[in-house]
């Protein structure tokens, strides 16, 4: 049995019951396709990255809390603790979650990846840092592509045979299938505020929505950094 993560499992039943629906396979294939995958989690690099990054922040907190207990009043050491305890909760549930789901996404683990939260997504990658003109293009070629949908992360790596992939993380499933779509469209046209066109940097081999990410699988052009390129901004088709 092969074990694969959520996301692309939910992706890949719907997929096997739209074929069993237009007739292609009956119903004992797909429950026999379905039947040779589990969901799970691979410990990939970057996931393990992510989780020693984690342990470091805490561990700091930790020693920031120690060295300044004493000198708190009883009512300031249990609101700051009480403070910790829920930064923590909310993190295990808000955008540490999204990310580290995203980092375990990859095909395969990748030979360099950089992660991004949505916030920092929105904002590295973001057309603000282009120039007027540039943002005007911009605008005009977002409006043209379709709909999109803000990311709740972002991740982009380099795999072992040469291709690159990059995630995006969404709210729910119609919102990757939407934009799924309209991304696909960005990434093959202009990259204003980056000069010339995405097509100097790479072929856009496919764009597939999984459940609620957005995969895209990317050729690098001979010479092309695109790791480098597309890791800062502005990155048009990563617009939030």
């Amino acid at each position: 049995m092969t074990t694969t993560t959520p996301a692309r499992l939910s992706w890949l039943t719907g997929e096997v019951r739209s074929w069993q629906a237009a007739g292609l396979i009956g119903e004992d294939q797909a429950d026999a396709i379905l039947a040779g995958y589990a969901p799970g989690h691979r410990l990939s690099l970057v996931r393990l990255l992510l989780a020693v990054g984690a342990c470091f922040v805490g561990v700091g907190v930790l020693w920031l809390v120690a060295a300044n207990l004493e000198s708190l009043s009883p009512t300031a050491r249990v609101v700051l603790v009480a403070t910790v305890w829920l930064t923590a909760l909310a993190g295990g549930e808000g955008p540490s979650g999204a990310v580290a789901d995203l980092a375990d996404s990859f095909t395969e683990s990748p030979a360099a990846a950089v992660v991004y939260t949505a916030d920092h997504a929105c904002e590295a990658l973001s057309m603000r840092q282009a120039d007027d003109t540039d943002r005007a293009t911009g605008d005009q070629l977002l409006a043209r592509a379709g709909k999109i949908n803000p990311v709740t992360a972002f991740a982009m790596g380099l795999l072992p045979d040469g291709d690159a992939e990059v995630l995006l993380g969404f709210e729910n499933d119609d919102q990757a299938r939407t934009n799924a779509d309209t991304r696909a469209v960005l990434a093959a046209g202009p990259a204003p505020g980056q000069g010339g066109d995405f097509s100097d940097r790479f072929a856009v081999d496919e764009v597939t929505a999984e459940g609620t990410l957005v995969r895209m699988v990317l050729e690098p052009e001979p010479g092309a950094f695109v790791l480098s390129d597309l890791s800062s901004g502005p990155v048009l088709f990563a617009t939030c």
